[in-house]
C-alpha cells in the first residue's frame, strides 16, 4: 500500500513505537501537527498530550479524527511535486 501511495505522489509518514513512549502520545504528535499547524511548540506539546488521553478513552475518537483529516483535503494530505 505504501509504495502505491508514493508513486502517486502522496508523502506517507510511518510511525514506529518507541520504547518508554505511549503509542498514543506518538499518534498524537503526529496527528496535532496536521491538525493545529498554527500551534507553537509549546502549545503543540500540550494539545499532544491532551489528544493522547483522547485516544486512551476511545470512544470512537479515532473515527472522528480520520473524518477531520479527510475534511481538510489537500492541506492536510501534502503531495511531493
Amino acid at each position: 500500500m505504501l509504495p502505491l501511495l508514493r508513486a502517486e505522489g502522496v508523502s506517507v509518514s510511518e510511525l514506529r513505537p518507541v520504547p518508554g513512549v505511549r503509542a498514543s502520545a506518538v499518534l498524537a504528535r503526529a496527528l496535532t501537527g496536521v491538525l493545529e499547524p498554527g500551534l507553537g511548540e509549546i502549545e503543540r506539546l500540550g494539545k499532544a498530550e491532551e489528544l493522547a488521553g483522547l485516544l486512551e478513552q476511545g470512544d470512537d475518537v479515532l473515527a472522528e479524527l480520520r473524518d477531520r483529516i479527510l475534511a481538510r483535503g489537500e492541506s492536510a494530505v501534502r503531495r511531493r511535486p
